[in-house]
């Protein structure tokens, strides 16, 4: 019991000397829900959406990290934009350490020519961090023998939560057959710190970009029940604050099945440190795309500095996407974007 609470401790003291150099959790399933990678991306399925994503990492420690997020967006009849909002939720420590965010999302876009189409997307809201330091054990409740022998009379009052605005911004071109993006996110460096007012919140640059392979009704699903038989290599990189990472993978789409394949941190020297590479792990993706419905669960296999001793991670996905059909036919035809959203 005493090692359990030291260790939480412990992991309190880290977060919060070390928050200057804070990053956002990141998923293994970077397409599944699109608008959490660029806020440009809502409402371009030209639905109603609905996602839900649940992500539980090092499962094999006494405190994993565990994320959850609710999204949603909607394409605006008639025009080309669309709005969405999303809530997320990490926590670590059994919810001591507690990360939870809101935001809405705006995108709208222009059909440059036939083959290419451009969007951008505004994205606003808060984040709150809280720190339970009540649920700690602290020296003055110790007694010689190491038992638990009252209330503390520390006072964390003060700051044990901390709220910030947010706001990010985000950019794709679409070709018929591939795209590119650029995504940022805290572009207005909030202040993160629980005490002090010297620590802010590094903005997050996202570079991303894939390249369909369209073997069958890649394009688009104007037909309902027509299946899809694509592929689809992609890279991400993203920037934020002292720490890099490059990413790439492959998704499968032989529908109703889907596989995929990532290589997380490709080994590029630390921006701090030339002798560290940040190679992180490979994630392995499986799900079904059945009509309106999407499932997919991920494992990432750590191969970084703490291999797998950890336990990797793993991910599941569940999204909904309301069409309007009539006579099994898409009534507004819309133009089909290639990305493979799952």
């Amino acid at each position: 019991m005493l090692f359990k609470n030291l260790s939480r401790s412990l992991a309190i003291i880290l977060v919060i000397s070390l928050n200057a150099f804070a990053q956002d959790p990141q998923r293994s399933q970077y397409y599944a829900i699109p608008m959490e990678l660029n806020p440009a991306y809502v409402g371009t399925s030209k639905f109603f959406s609905a996602f839900i994503n649940y992500r539980v990492q090092y499962p094999s420690l006494e405190n994993e990290f565990i994320s959850y997020n609710f999204s949603g967006d909607y394409h605006i009849k008639n025009t080309n934009s669309g709005i969405g909002l999303s809530i997320n939720d990490d926590n670590f420590g059994d919810g001591i350490v507690r990360s939870s965010s809101f935001a809405t999302m705006f995108s709208t876009g222009v059909e440059l020519n036939q083959k290419y189409s451009l969007r951008f997307g505004l994205k606003a809201g808060l984040i709150v961090r809280s720190i339970g330091f009540s649920d700690l054990i602290y020296a003055d409740q110790l007694d010689a023998s190491g038992n638990v022998s009252g209330p503390s009379s520390e006072n964390f009052e003060d700051f044990g939560r901390k709220t910030m605005a947010s706001v990010g911004s985000g950019a794709v071109l679409f070709h018929e057959n591939y795209w590119v993006g650029i995504a940022g996110d805290h572009l207005n460096n909030p202040d993160q710190s629980f005490i002090t007012n010297e620590s802010k919140l590094p903005a997050k640059i996202v570079f991303h970009g894939g390249y369909k392979f369209a073997f069958i009704n890649a394009n688009g699903r104007v037909k309902k029940g027509l299946k899809e038989v694509s592929l689809s290599p992609m890279m991400q990189y993203k920037l934020q604050g002292p720490s890099h990472q490059w990413d790439i993978g492959a998704h499968l789409i032989a529908e109703p099945v889907i596989f995929g394949v990532w290589y997380r941190g490709i080994p590029l020297p630390s921006f701090e440190r030339s002798d560290i590479l940040n190679q992180d792990a490979i994630i392995f993706i499986a799900g079904l795309k059945m009509d309106e419905f999407r499932f997919s669960y991920s494992y990432d296999l750590g191969i970084g500095p703490l291999y797998n001793s950890n336990g990797g991670a793993h991910e599941i996905t569940l999204s909904l996407r309301f069409g309007f059909y009539k006579w099994g036919i898409i009534k507004s035809y819309p133009k089909m974007l290639p990305m493979p959203i799952l």
